[in-house]
């Protein structure tokens, strides 16, 4: 018997390769990751799969790893062939195929969206070598393999697929060796993919780790996106770092703020795709995150409305020619949603040339420290800053007091000033008048309805007569003009059924008094109304004349103006001609040296 052997030799592969993982800004993905599958060979006739090797992993470090099988060498002989093979050559009707039935991440990644194979980054080579099948040796050691570029069919096999938890990739592509699938020449081939049989792999796999993001969104009310708060970005995403990951803003929201113009007010936030019907109303939101796509975080604000309110109002309403306002109180007040940010006060062209510019501005308010600021023409005209130490709250109030006007004009005239005040708000006026002494009467404003003006008589140094006489009023420069002026009566009196009567009270000395058949004949008087009454464009219209009035000193009342005599208006005046007002003192009475005073009362009756 003889028995012939035949050496085979053992050829070495070297399934090892370097793969690496970065994320969405290049950064090495560093959480530990280890790798599995089952790398196995099936043979074409029938189908049958033959289980080979783990995949083992090792890191190296900054998310890069080394997968190999069988520490990195695979031996082919031909007995392993035979095996793989059922004892039948390796050829187009019975080819091997090796693969890993499934490259696997074994951690959890709840929080990466993919991972996706860089193909510009990666080097993907196939190796192609001749081999005979039958032969002892399964590769010339000696041969120079084939390079191939990858297919895009085998390409796609490199990547990984995930179910939201896990990512792994069913008959991956890597460590792929075709046996008896392709030709060269007509010479068999077999081809690895991104390994070979020389122990120096230049193939390498890059992958890029897309995690879940938290977007951050800023909407107003009807979920148009605004711009941010200072700080914030409009769709900042902050990367999910962990399977527990949560989510907590960097810095609290502010309630409110302004941007371009606009201010807003923080309404709450909520997370997730769809905008419930109650927000959150916490400044700082954060809570765990849930990696189903409803992570984001969305801060609701509502676009304020800044509203302010303005008034002014002089120290006094009647003042002597030349005399300094004591102030004009310039008041702001935020009636709106939002603080306001900024103030300006200028004069408006209402602003009367009699009333000179302020030399100095007195300045309180919510959250204020008081303060005074001298202030030149120059500035008054150009509009001057009010210097806020804060913003002015909503519901705050803002004082401004101008002080060193002096108010110059004719007697009885009225002068108007008027401000402008803008900031982030509607530019706001507001206007007081202030009324020139009259030189002969004292003006007030009354409380509601009443009277503005009432006339003193003064009959000055009479004598005491022997007969029934009838004196006139005094003649003094300063006493109604030595008669070239009126007296008169000024009323305020809002509604129609208004009429008036006078009495006069008695006449007494400090020692003596006339008879009550004294009588003050003041004859008829001009009426007249007026419009605009207490502006600069104030108007007086006749209206007619009343009837003879003639007062009797005791006190009875006398109608001076009939019910709804004189309507249209809110302010009348009622002008008694000088030259026709007298006394009239019965004969023998009255005592020389004594001064006789008495009351003259005017009644203003609503009704008929």
């Amino acid at each position: 018997l003889t028995v012939v052997y035949e050496e085979e030799t053992v050829t070495t592969l070297y399934p090892s390769l370097d793969v690496n993982f970065v994320d969405e800004k290049g950064v090495g993905f560093t959480p530990a990751l280890t790798f599995s599958g089952k790398y196995r060979v099936q043979r074409t006739s029938d189908r049958l799969y033959t289980d080979l090797y783990d995949l083992t992993s090792k890191s190296q470090g900054s998310g890069q790893y080394t997968l190999s099988l069988n520490n990195g060498t695979m031996p082919l002989s031909p007995e392993l062939l035979r095996v793989y093979g059922n004892d039948k050559p390796i050829n187009g009707t019975n080819r091997l195929n090796f693969s890993l039935d499934k490259l696997a991440i074994n951690q959890q990644l709840k929080y990466v969206n993919s991972i996706e194979l860089d193909t510009v980054k990666s080097v993907m080579k196939m190796y192609g070598y001749n081999y005979t099948s039958g032969s002892a040796t399964i590769i010339d050691p000696n041969q120079v393999p084939t390079e191939y570029n990858l297919s895009a069919g085998n390409i796609a096999l490199l990547g990984f697929d995930t179910d939201g938890v896990y990512f792994s990739k069913e008959s991956s592509g890597v460590f792929n060796t075709l046996m008896g699938y392709a030709s060269d020449g007509g010479k068999p081939l077999i081809t690895m993919n991104l390994f070979s049989g020389n122990p120096v792999n230049a193939s390498k796999l890059v992958y890029t780790v897309t995690r879940k993001q938290v977007t951050e969104n800023f909407v107003d009310t009807n979920g148009t996106k605004i711009t941010p708060p200072t700080g914030f970005t409009q769709g900042n995403q902050i990367p999910m770092t962990s399977n527990t990951f949560k989510y907590t803003v960097t810095r609290a929201l502010p309630a409110s703020y302004t941007t371009g113009g606009k201010t807003y007010i923080f309404q709450g936030w909520y997370k997730g795709k769809t905008k419930p019907n109650t927000l959150t109303t916490s400044t700082t939101p954060t809570y765990n995150t849930t990696f189903d796509g409803n992570d984001d975080m969305t801060a609701v604000y509502k676009e304020a409305s800044i509203s302010a309110n303005l008034t002014m109002r002089g120290a006094v309403d009647v003042i002597d020619n030349g005399a300094a306002m004591e102030y004009w109180e310039v008041l702001l007040k935020n009636t709106g949603e939002a603080p306001l940010t900024s103030v300006k006060i200028k004069p408006t062209t209402d602003w009367a040339a009699g009333i000179s510019t302020p030399t100095e501005l007195f300045i309180l308010g919510t959250g204020q420290n008081t303060k005074v600021r001298p202030i030149t023409k120059e500035q008054w005209e150009a509009g001057f800053e009010i210097p806020l130490d804060s913003s002015l709250p909503v519901g705050g109030q803002l004082t401004i007091n101008l002080l060193g006007t002096k108010v110059t004009g004719q007697p009885n005239q009225v002068l108007k000033a008027a401000v402008e005040v803008t900031g982030n708000f509607s530019k706001l006026t507001a206007s007081d008048t202030v009324r020139i002494k009259d030189l002969d009467q004292e003006t007030k404003e009354p409380t509601g309805e009443g009277f503005i003006s009432v006339p003193t008589f003064n009959f000055g140094q009479v004598g005491v007569a022997g007969s029934t006489q009838q004196h006139s009023l005094k003649k003094a420069a300063d006493y109604y003009g030595n008669g070239t002026r009126n007296p008169y009566l000024r009323i305020k009196k809002t509604q129609p059924n208004w009429s008036l009567t006078a009495q006069l009270s008695q006449p007494k000395s400090a020692t003596d008094s006339l008879p009550t058949t004294t009588r003050l004949l003041l004859g008829t008087a001009a009426a007249a109304s007026f419009t605009d009454y207490n502006q600069p464009t104030e108007t007086k219209t006749p209206l007619g004349k009343t009837g003879t009035v003639n007062l009797t000193a005791d006190n009875t009342a006398t109608a001076v103006v009939a019910n709804q005599q004189f309507t249209g208006s809110d302010v009348y005046q009622l002008d008694f001609t000088f030259a026709n007002i007298k006394l009239e003192v019965p004969a023998n009475q009255g005592m020389v040296g004594q001064q006789y005073q008495a009351a003259v009362t005017w009644n203003l009756v609503t009704g008929p």
